[in-house]
């Protein structure tokens, strides 16, 4: 147990008093204390009378954030008056806690805080307070409410997957502000009746200029209908993870006419990832492989892979002049003009896979090439909207599962905006 008077100044941090105001302090155990509350009351508070007579005190259990100190549960003894005017009864433990609560400000304070982290729970965060998990869930729903979003000008759509709520759908549509990089919006469905009676009675919507989606058709109608003065961009990421799983499909034909046994099954296996990683140092100091019993490069890898079919040379050429194409910057016009290049290379290529991603490119070319738009130098892109959907798949798998669409809803907003809750009585 700490000394008295580090006692007393843990106390008036966590309770919100000075140190005048604690009286003796009592050790119960290692973790509990009494103490009583010293009385400044001098007048009621509701007539301004000074005609006060004493009811004794009485004593209320508080429970602290034991990462404070090893004091867990405080047993405060709280003077009780009764004004001889008014009548009115009242005691000076004004302001230490919220009404009808039993923990301190401090306390919800530390509580909320721990929220903001995706990889805690809301029983987590109550096994680390030592309080129950519906108090936590109590303090959450008071106290943080998303404020109200005005339509920004860059509108980023995408979905994420959550089958365990107590709706309908088990996709969520999220909307997110490219340039505050905030997520403003998070809707029960991804249905287009529900969307459209969404957006039916947003106001403003001419206020977006852009709207970045993925190839998801229904998100295309909604831009389309709603936000009539807005540019429609496909996001780049998700054409490039197209082109490469139609790449992956090929490696995977390819493979499976060797037998499990063969040098070409285990390059294209074991070594699948060079034909997708243009970042990686190819040329790095040669390992001993023990399937091909000699000493090899990644590079030297990379083409014996590419010489097990000509389909997959073939196919990986296109799919880099492509990468490349993607990588560098131009205006949204001269991409559009260039596009058809690469459009007629896949169309032509008597791969079924790269045929396929070819009349994909032709669909949708127009809305490719206008994410070439650069707010602010920067590329008009679903990237946060990504990595903020990996946060929340993240915390939804942390809490296996969660329930309550409203309380989801505000849990999402909440981690990945890091916003301020307001404390209300």
């Amino acid at each position: 147990m700490e000394k008295i008077d580090d006692i007393k100044y843990i106390l008036s941090q966590l309770l919100n008093l000075s140190l005048q105001d604690i009286g003796e302090v009592v050790a119960i155990d290692k973790t509990t204390l009494s103490c009583s509350l010293d009385s400044k009351i001098q007048k009621c508070p509701y007539c301004c009378s000074s005609h006060l007579h004493s009811k004794g005190y009485y004593k209320k259990k508080y429970r602290l954030p034991f990462n404070h100190s090893n004091i867990k549960i405080v047993l405060l003894k709280i003077k009780r008056f009764k004004c001889q005017e008014c009548h009115d009864s009242f005691s000076n433990s004004i302001g230490l806690t919220p009404r009808n609560f039993a923990i301190p400000y401090s306390t919800i304070d530390s509580i909320m805080e721990n929220l903001k982290k995706p990889n805690e729970t809301f029983k987590s965060t109550a096994e680390h307070f030592s309080v129950s998990e519906t108090t936590v869930k109590r303090y959450f729903d008071k106290y943080y409410h998303p404020d109200k979003f005005n339509l920004p000008s860059v509108l980023c759509f995408d979905e994420v997957y959550i089958p365990s709520l107590n709706i309908s759908s088990n996709y969520l549509t999220v909307l997110y502000d490219f340039e505050k990089k905030r997520l403003i919006e998070v809707i029960s469905s991804r249905k287009k009746a529900d969307l459209h009676r969404y957006f039916y009675h947003l106001n403003e919507k001419e206020k977006v200029q852009y709207v970045c989606i993925d190839m998801y058709r229904t998100y295309y109608d909604i831009a389309r209908i709603h936000f009539k003065k807005a540019i429609i961009c496909i996001d780049s990421f998700h054409v490039i993870k197209n082109l490469n799983d139609s790449l992956d499909k090929i490696r995977v034909l390819i493979m499976n006419q060797y037998h499990s046994d063969s040098i070409e099954y285990y390059l294209l296996k074991n070594w699948k990832f060079l034909l997708f990683d243009r970042k990686s140092n190819f040329h790095n100091k040669p390992q001993y492989d023990r399937k091909l019993k000699r000493y090899i490069n990644k590079a030297q890898l990379f083409e014996l892979i590419l010489q097990i079919h000509p389909d997959l040379e073939k196919a990986y050429r296109l799919v880099d002049e492509y990468i490349l194409f993607n990588s560098y910057d131009d205006l949204p016009e001269r991409k559009l003009l260039e596009i058809d290049y690469y459009i007629n290379n896949f169309l032509k290529s008597g791969i079924p896979e790269l045929v396929q991603f070819g009349k994909l490119l032709t669909r949708w070319k127009i809305e490719i090439c206008n994410s070439f738009t650069r707010i602010d130098g920067i590329r008009i892109s679903n990237a946060f909207t990504e990595a903020s959907n990996g946060t929340i798949k993240d915390m939804i798998r942390n809490a296996k599962g969660m329930h309550s669409f409203e309380r989801c809803r505000n849990r999402m907003m909440y981690v990945i905006n890091k916003d301020n809750w307001i404390l209300r009585d």
